[in-house]
């Protein structure tokens, strides 16, 4: 271990560390040109070497020529053990070893490249590796245009390139040498000192160029060569791409073709599905016209139920308005009847001081309407329809009477959505359809008219108003038959039957919007 430590010099090591830091110009040690620490010198060395990290990966993936450290050199290790040998002499140590220290310093830290490699690369790569190598960086654009032009110039050379970055003052900051030119530095200068020599070097000159003109015949010959194999290449890649430009023509002209017919086949397809619409537009039109008519006969011959006797019947809901809005004026009030089919409610209420509107879709009944009640506003429009045009909270009172059981389920949801939204808070709704119950009602009257599609049992069409967001305040049980007058005071095994035969042909749910 004592051997080991004599061969080891603590100053030098201290040095040469002081040297690797003075290199790298650009950490700011207050004092590194002073005595410190080893232990402080090291720790800046790392610290710089990971912020250094990330623009250091910049240039490791890319082209460059390695350096090597002149410490391991023969020659430094010859030094090293020379110093060792005289560092015993007390003259030496104290006088002559500081200025060999001063002197030596920067050579030992010295980073060597082989500059033979360098030559191999020419153009604008040898100037990308060149300042990788010798400055560690890209080269910035004004340097590669200073660069170019220079080897551009004939008396130039890649030798006086390198040589010129690295004794430039950010080369000389690098600390690196490169080996291996200086043979062709020397040739290139005495070379240039015999051309500078006048009429000799001019023959000189001519000389070199008339023994050159073999080599240079055949680099332009070469060359001719190059280009004629690229003329070649070209004319090649000319035919492939006339090949490919036919069979891309070809085949543009096939997909043309193809995308005419499609759009024909497209363009019969929608006229014939217009020609279908239409023809079931009039198919509609049609049917329904036959259909109205038909409904219109209907309830002249097996409804015989006089417009009195309908008026009679629907006072209970004049009393029940009266009620509920008894604080209103009467002419203020906006009244709208879905489905008001021969119109006995709306005469009902224009004879009471209401103001109402009728909706129908039965262009027969709205025709007729129209001359019965003159003074009554009549639209011939589908209900839902209807809604749907009318503003939020714009309506007072919507009554329906014997309409929902002409609807699938979906459109009584839909028709109550939209009755919800139109009416004003605390406006009413009245829904009056058959009693299924009611057992002549369920068997028989019910299916007398054939637009019938579903029947509504009382709670079930309570809940779906619920459902639709307005509270049921009523339901009233309306016209009942009492065929045969009975108390129900005593059991008996007929109650039912005859409960269900007497009981009420009709209800109605009335709600209100909170």
């Amino acid at each position: 271990m004592e051997e080991y430590m004599k061969d080891l010099d603590l100053d030098n090591i201290i040095n040469e560390t002081r040297c690797a830091i003075k290199a790298l110009s650009d950490i700011d040690i207050a004092d590194k040109y002073s005595d410190v620490s080893i232990g402080r010198i090291l720790n800046l060395i790392e610290e710089k070497s990971k912020s250094m990290k990330e623009s250091g990966e910049i240039i490791r993936n890319k082209e460059l020529i390695k350096s090597y450290n002149a410490n391991d050199s023969k020659k430094i290790k010859i030094l090293r053990r020379v110093d060792n040998y005289l560092s015993g002499l007390k003259i030496y140590r104290n006088s002559i070893r500081p200025k060999l220290k001063n002197r030596l310093g920067s050579y030992c830290n010295r980073k060597i490249v082989d500059a033979r490699e360098l030559l191999k690369f020419d153009g604008e790569e040898f100037i990308e590796v060149l300042y990788r190598s010798i400055l560690l960086r890209e080269v910035d654009e004004i340097g590669k245009v200073n660069s170019i032009e220079f080897l551009n110039h004939p008396d130039n050379d890649k030798v006086d390139l390198i040589y010129n970055i690295i004794n430039s003052e950010e080369g000389r900051s690098k600390n690196i040498k490169a080996k291996g030119i200086m043979g062709r530095k020397i040739l290139l200068d005495i070379k240039r000192k015999i051309y500078n020599i006048p009429l000799i070097g001019y023959f000189v000159r001519l000389g070199i160029n008339i023994c050159l003109l073999p080599k240079k015949i055949k680099q332009i010959q070469n060359s001719i060569c190059n280009i004629y194999d690229t003329v070649r290449s070209m004319n090649g890649r000319l035919n492939k791409a006339e090949v490919f430009e036919k069979q891309l023509e070809a085949d543009v002209i096939e997909r043309y073709s193809s995308l005419n017919s499609r759009t024909e086949k497209l363009e019969k397809y929608r006229l014939n599905r217009i020609n279908i619409k239409k023809e079931n537009e009039e198919k509609e039109k049609r049917e329904k016209i036959l259909l109205d008519k038909f409904y219109l006969r209907y309830k002249e011959l097996l409804m015989p139920d006089s417009r009195e006797e309908v008026k009679n019947r629907a006072k209970v809901y004049i009393e029940k308005i009266n009620y509920y809005f008894n604080d209103y004026e009467k002419e203020n009030l906006s009244i709208i009847d879905l489905g008001c089919g021969k119109g006995e409610w709306l005469e009902l209420l224009d004879e009471s001081g209401y103001c109402a509107i009728g909706v129908d879709s039965n262009s027969s009944i709205v025709k007729e309407l129209e001359s019965i009640l003159p003074k009554v506003k009549i639209v011939e429009s589908d209900a839902i329809h209807y809604l749907i045009g009318l503003e939020d909270n714009s309506v007072d009172i919507i009554s329906s009477f014997h309409m929902v059981e002409h609807m699938e389920i979906v459109e009584v949801i839909e028709l109550l959505t939209e009755c919800r939204r139109v009416l004003k808070n605390s406006g009413m709704l009245i829904v009056e359809t058959p009693n299924p119950k009611n057992i002549l009602t369920s068997t028989y009257y019910f299916n007398m008219d054939p637009t019938h599609k579903k029947i509504f049992p009382p709670e079930l069409l309570a809940f779906v108003i619920s459902e639709s967001g307005l509270k049921v305040k009523e339901t009233l049980m309306l016209y009942p038959l009492n065929f045969i007058p009975y108390t129900y005071e005593k059991e008996d095994p007929l109650k039912d039957i005859i409960y269900r035969f007497n009981m009420e042909q009709a209800y109605s749910v009335l709600a209100v919007k909170e």
